[in-house]
């Protein structure tokens, strides 16, 4: 894996639509940092990989950095209403066996 911010963020950003699990790979290390664009791309990489409850935990993470910020709060808030949808599914998925 490239140790270079810049060279990961290519990587992840090719990687985008094949590999989300690579993606979260390349970035997860990046995180770690105080880089908010890097956790930005990290909680979206979470999305795509189907990692919903560690997306949310990086938007409540960026948004404890950026509380003004609307687009944030309004990626958070359809990301949330997506995992509340899918857990109420699955009960009732539940339910029906």
């Amino acid at each position: 894996l490239p140790s270079n911010l810049t060279a990961r963020r290519t990587l992840a950003g090719l990687l985008e639509s094949r590999d989300p699990a690579a993606v979260v790979k390349l970035l997860e290390p990046l995180a770690a940092g105080e880089d908010a664009a890097s956790h930005l791309a990290l909680a979206r990489a979470y999305r795509r990989a189907d990692r919903l409850a560690d997306a949310l935990e990086s938007y409540r993470q960026l948004l404890l950095r950026r509380a003004q910020d609307a687009a944030l709060m309004l990626e958070a808030g359809e990301l949330a209403d997506l995992r509340a949808a899918f857990l109420q599914a699955s009960d009732q998925d539940h339910l029906i066996i």
